[in-house]
C-alpha cells in the first residue's frame, strides 16, 4: 500500500460514503448531486478551519510594503494582519478589500512599512497538512450526515470521528505551534509589567 496524503477526491469519496453514496472517479464535469454538496461542505469546512490562526497558516515575520500611493496591498487570501505589538503597538488596522486600513487615521495611506507581521492565509486543500485534511474530511463528513440524513444511526460514530480527528489537530498544533504565553497580548503585558518591577 503506497502512503501518500488525502487527496480532495478521496476525501469527497470518503464523505460521501458516510451517508450510503457511491464514490465518484474525478470533481470535474458531470457529477451526481451528492458529489458537488459533499466537495461544497468539504469547501466550508477547509475556510471555516482557517479562520483561526494554525502554525500550518500563519508566517510569524513577514514584511508589509507600500506601494507607490502609499497603501498596502492585501492577497485576496489573506484573512488576518496583527502587526508587531511591540514597534507598532500605536497602529491600529484591519482588512479592508484589498487594502490594509488605519483605523486611527480611518484612512488606507500609510508612512511606513511594516516588519515582523504576523498573517493568517486561507490556504488551498493541497497546501493543507494531512492532520488538517484529515480533521476536515470528518468534520465535512457529519456536516453531510447531518444535512441528508439527520436520522442516520451512524451520525454519532462520525461526531466521535470528528472529535478524535480535532484532538489530534490540536496535538499536532502543540508540537508545530512552540506556543508560549507570549504569543498572548494580554498576558505579554503581564510578563512585560513584571519584568519593569523586577523579580520576586
Amino acid at each position: 500500500m503506497t502512503l501518500e496524503r488525502t487527496t480532495k477526491l478521496a476525501a469527497v469519496n470518503s464523505i460521501i460514503s458516510a451517508g450510503g453514496d457511491s464514490a465518484v472517479t474525478s470533481l470535474e464535469g458531470s457529477r451526481p448531486a451528492s458529489a458537488i454538496q459533499g466537495e461544497n461542505i468539504l469547501d466550508e469546512t477547509v475556510k471555516e478551519l482557517q479562520l483561526t490562526d494554525w502554525a500550518f497558516n500563519t508566517d510569524l515575520k513577514l514584511t508589509l510594503v507600500r506601494n507607490v500611493d502609499n497603501k498596502i496591498p492585501i492577497t485576496g487570501n489573506v484573512v488576518r494582519v496583527i502587526l508587531n505589538r511591540f514597534d507598532d503597538c500605536n497602529y491600529f488596522v484591519a482588512i479592508r478589500g484589498d487594502w490594509l486600513y488605519d483605523r486611527n487615521e480611518a484612512s488606507f495611506v500609510f508612512t511606513k512599512d511594516f516588519t515582523e507581521v504576523k498573517v493568517t492565509y486561507q490556504l488551498e486543500w493541497d497546501e493543507l497538512p494531512e492532520v488538517a485534511r484529515n480533521y476536515c474530511k470528518q468534520r465535512a463528513a457529519r456536516i453531510y450526515l447531518d444535512r441528508t440524513a439527520p436520522n442516520n444511526f451512524q451520525g454519532g460514530t462520525s461526531r466521535q470521528d470528528e472529535e478524535t480527528a480535532l484532538v489530534i489537530l490540536r496535538r499536532d498544533e502543540g508540537l508545530v505551534g512552540k506556543h508560549s504565553m507570549r504569543d498572548s497580548l494580554h498576558a505579554a503585558g503581564i510578563l512585560n509589567r513584571s519584568n519593569n518591577h523586577g523579580t520576586y
